[in-house]
């Protein structure tokens, strides 16, 4: 607990310096929720005690009625989504079968993370701003990348499964317990930060710098085998080079399928992948038979808020290979691997009715502000816009946003959206 209290002390000097600073911060330290502790029998992160921290700083140094009341109107349509969403939360904590459970939900994936976009878009002044803070996150990727890829020969990392009556393959963690966290939180900064580096002027370093990261995050995504990240980041990579080379990268992405397609291996392992018919795609099908069944009977309202890590080891049947009719799998998870489906089940179709609201006014405003800007900080928008297309795209076999890392990375995503579709020409 010393420690603890030692670097939330430096974080709080930092804050009260220059909050650009501890918000970049707050980027870096995503992975550290998972220091836990209990403040007066309230179960914290760090992760959260620095965004209270930041909240608090703020409210002493600006807050003022009149600055409150701006900062709402600077937001437009996006103060109605925001407080929307908290407002979907709110509700599904009266429909979870546990109380306790649902409010630290709603603090970690709701309201946290919504304040932080708020307050962080009155901190956000100008291009170095942005610039700051996403350097930070960039920083955070690269140095849970390199952690990963040094599990690869110092140690660390886990065995798992892969293809049933076969032995199992080890698997890069990085500084989480599980590859598939690597990847969730990897994914999208892949893109992101390769779109970044790729907006500035000085094309050749800048240029080399974007291919180092890309390698090397794509390097520990491998080492994970995350494959819903790296298809996910491939999927952001190429909607960038599609607007910006519309024939190129299509002639590129025939020219890929022709390629995938003629040789009989990546033929094999494509058409596995497509029609889950491999070990994970079997699970999953498993896992979203048992979300299914429980969603039927909570189709309107869902279950609330961790309500289906409580009522699906009652639902979902264990998994049995077919051929041997050995038991492969009892487990149950805290979320079914579809970001959709675990949306309608904490959150009713309310909750995905304002979701799909909140992607399509993110996108909208993003394809918006692409045929205005006519200089090379079109790629700051086009990263933003690849890293939410990751994010969805893996979300169809995970689930992107119910962690603390996630919903928080999730809403840095749409404060950058926001905050470049509001900046004049002036800012390009």
């Amino acid at each position: 607990m010393e420690y603890i209290i030692l670097i939330s002390i430096i974080f709080i000097f930092i804050s009260l310096k220059d909050l650009r600073f501890s918000l970049g911060l707050i980027f870096l330290s995503l992975p550290l929720y998972q220091i836990r502790f209990e403040f007066f029998q309230v179960p914290l992160t760090l992760l959260e005690l620095w965004i209270i921290i930041f909240l608090i700083i703020w409210l002493i140094k600006h807050f003022s009625f009149s600055k409150l009341n701006n900062l709402f109107k600077s937001l437009g349509k996006w103060k109605w989504i925001s407080l929307a969403w908290v407002f979907v939360g709110l509700i599904s904590i009266f429909i979870a079968p546990e109380i306790k459970p649902a409010l630290g939900s709603f603090k970690a994936f709701f309201l946290e993370p919504v304040l932080l976009f708020i307050i962080g878009f009155d901190v956000i002044k100008t291009r170095k701003d942005l610039s700051i803070i996403l350097g930070f996150g960039i920083l955070m990727a690269i140095i849970i990348s390199f952690w990963a890829i040094s599990q690869k020969f110092l140690g660390g990392g886990i065995m798992s499964l892969e293809v049933f009556g076969q032995p199992k393959i080890w698997r890069a963690t990085g500084p989480f317990p599980h590859p598939n966290f690597l990847g969730l939180l990897l994914g999208p900064i892949l893109v992101l930060g390769f779109s970044w580096f790729l907006s500035f002027k000085n094309k050749i370093i800048y240029t080399s710098l974007a291919i180092f990261f890309v390698i090397i995050l794509g390097t520990a995504l491998f080492f994970a085998k995350s494959e819903g990240a790296i298809i996910g980041a491939i999927a952001g990579l190429f909607i960038i080079f599609l607007f910006k080379k519309p024939k190129i990268s299509l002639i590129s992405l025939v020219l890929i399928l022709i390629l995938v397609f003629s040789i009989p291996g990546f033929r094999s392992f494509v058409f596995k992948k497509a029609t889950f018919s491999d070990l994970s795609g079997k699970l999953r099908l498993n896992i979203w038979d048992g979300a299914v069944n429980l969603l039927s009977d909570n189709f309107i309202l869902g279950v609330g808020l961790c309500g289906y890590q409580k009522l699906i080891p009652g639902i979902q049947k264990s998994y049995f290979d077919k051929e041997t009719k050995k038991l492969v799998s009892v487990e149950t998870h805290p979320y079914p691997h579809n970001l959709f489906l675990a949306l309608w089940l904490e959150l009713g179709i309310l909750g995905i009715v304002v979701f799909l609201w909140l992607i399509a006014r993110f996108f909208y405003l993003g394809i918006l502000k692409l045929k205005k800007v006519k200089s090379e900080f079109k790629m700051q928008i086009l990263g933003v816009i690849g890293a939410m297309s990751c994010t969805l795209i893996h979300g169809l076999v995970d689930t992107p946003y119910f962690k603390n890392d996630l919903s928080v990375l999730f809403w840095f995503l749409i404060l950058f959206m926001v905050f470049l579709q509001n900046k004049k020409e002036s800012y390009y």
